[in-house]
């Protein structure tokens, strides 16, 4: 059985990768090295909105055979989110959670699944 990548691990291979490979990675807000939730945010280009990947429940994953890389696995939760309605999520988010990162890509014509596994 493999072990799951802490958050501040996981984070920071994820924008070593991206801006190694040409893109734009940046912490947004810092969580818990340790355990915290991971929000992805994908601007899209000419005023399409930003897409928000969030940590998918582990129960989504728990049957595979083979964990995915790094042992998390992202789930699309919105498409096209203005900058007010990310601030109200995350403001909503802090309420529950106050430990959660935030990571924005810019990915330059490659997909969020080149990174991280999306269910």
């Amino acid at each position: 059985m493999s072990s799951r990548l802490t958050s501040a691990i996981f984070v920071s291979a994820l924008i070593r990768r991206v801006n190694g490979e040409g893109g734009f990675a940046a912490v947004v807000r810092h969580g818990s090295d340790e355990a915290g939730a991971i929000f992805i945010c994908v601007p899209g280009g000419f005023g399409q909105g930003t897409t928000l990947f969030a940590q998918a429940p582990q129960s989504l994953f728990a049957d595979r055979d083979t964990p995915p890389s790094g042992g998390r696995l992202f789930e699309k939760v919105a498409d096209g989110l203005s900058p007010d309605e990310l601030d109200a999520k995350f403001q909503r988010e802090a309420r529950l959670d106050p430990d959660f990162w935030v990571v924005e890509l810019e990915l330059f014509g490659r997909s969020a699944s080149d990174y991280f596994d999306i269910a």
